[in-house]
């Protein structure tokens, strides 16, 4: 999501090289190719991502194991004194 603008401006450059006979019209095809096979990937990648660091924080996880209950809070009792 934060490289978002930066596609956007290479949208901008690209036009430009091609506008002024820099760079020729097939770069602007690769870039626009580039940034929807970008577009397209992202979501699994970040997916991927989040997966891989859950498991790497919390070990590995099985999709069969009964959900983790909360542990029940305890209550610590005072110490008596014998008098």
């Amino acid at each position: 999501a934060s490289l978002a603008q930066i596609g956007e401006f290479s949208f901008i450059m690209v036009t430009m090289g091609v506008n002024l006979d820099i760079m020729p019209a097939e770069a602007r095809d690769l870039v626009v190719a580039g940034a929807i096979l970008s577009i397209l990937v992202n979501p699994a990648l970040f997916r991927l991502i989040g997966l891989a660091m859950q498991r790497h924080a919390f070990g590995p996880v099985d999709p069969n194991a009964a959900p983790n209950k909360a542990p029940a809070k305890t209550v610590d009792k005072p110490v008596e004194k014998d008098a």
